[in-house]
């Protein structure tokens, strides 16, 4: 779609006029083939928008504030994986933290550091739901993108986490293009997956206020599907063909160590990383992975796309480290 696809804001001012009385709108703008426009919260705007040929477009796609609504045309494609970063990160590459302390406060922190995103890691970190629900939110109120890892790439997990309002999830250990498939199915509603629907009391719909967060939620979600074994990199072709799979994300922790290396920082893991990069683009996804090897500066100008590049745990033993040293005679 392009932009003179669309309809002038004027034609839309009409429509919008015409058809529903129950909300104020702003005057709406057009840019690059999306339509966008102020409403008064908790009106649903759906049937309205099918009769003036749109569809909406998930708020966690663009940055903008709440109680914007952005349309595109209903005949228009889904948002490739590029695409759909950059309305969720702001840019890409993007540069983010990881979040293994379960503190609303940190993960604020980090969002108001200038973090294009935050990731809730309840794989390795000591974080509940409860906490993980307050640290998304706090990620969205300092302005970053909330993501979260899972325990494990189950449907429940993922079900919880969306729900509670991460627009994306990194899925561990996932080794097939069926294993990647079935995490896809997982963070989409039906038709295109089994996601269980809750909308009008969870987090992610803002307690059923969002009139937008099913219909545009298949088009919205982030699926990173995580590389940590020689044989899920053997498979990550097959991955990165799979519907709804948006990026693969290398794990050189538990891939050195699953490859018998000495590490992260062995010579032999950086050109594993390397062919990530290759596979991916291929596939038009994206890859994403933490600082390791040569630092993060590195890592994007070897073609990543996104990169955790500092820790919550990592920064705080740093500066009350060198804060600590500095003062002592």
């Amino acid at each position: 779609m392009t932009s003179s696809d669309a309809p002038s804001p004027s034609a839309l001012s009409s429509i919008f006029t015409s058809n529903s009385r129950a909300f104020t709108m702003i005057q709406p703008t057009v840019s690059s083939g999306m339509v966008s426009m102020g409403v008064s919260p908790g009106v649903c705007l759906t049937p309205v928008l099918s009769r003036a040929g749109l569809r909406p477009v998930h708020p966690f796609l663009r940055r903008a504030p709440c109680g914007a609504l952005i349309a595109r045309k209903r005949e228009g494609e889904m948002a490739d994986a590029r695409t759909k970063a950059e309305r969720l990160f702001g840019r890409v590459p993007a540069i983010g933290c990881w979040l293994d302390l379960p503190s609303p406060e940190a993960a604020e922190i980090a969002a108001l550091a200038g973090a294009d995103f935050g990731l809730v890691d309840l794989e390795h970190g000591a974080i509940s739901i409860e906490t993980a629900l307050r640290m998304i939110a706090a990620l969205r109120a300092g302005g970053a993108a909330p993501l979260a890892r899972p325990p494990e790439a189950t449907d429940a997990w993922a079900k919880r986490l969306l729900d509670a309002g991460a627009a994306g999830l990194i899925m561990p250990m996932i080794e097939s293009a069926e294993a990647a498939a079935a995490a896809a199915a997982a963070m989409r509603y039906p038709p295109l997956g089994r996601r269980g629907a809750a909308a009008g009391v969870i987090a992610a719909s803002r307690w059923g206020r969002d009139p937008v967060y099913v219909a545009g939620w298949n088009e919205a979600c982030f699926l990173a599907v995580q590389i940590e074994s020689p044989t899920a990199v053997e498979a990550a072709a097959a991955m990165a063909a799979v519907d709804g799979v948006d990026m693969l994300f290398f794990g050189p922790n538990d891939y050195a160590y699953a490859a018998g290396l000495d590490g992260p920082d062995d010579p032999a893991v950086w050109p594993v990383l390397e062919k990530m990069v290759e596979t991916a683009h291929a596939a038009g996804k994206l890859v994403g992975t933490v600082a390791f090897g040569r630092g993060a500066a590195a890592l994007v100008a070897a073609g990543c796309d996104l990169v955790s590049a500092a820790s919550d745990v990592a920064a705080l033993g740093r500066g009350i480290a060198a804060d600590v040293a500095a003062a002592r005679p």
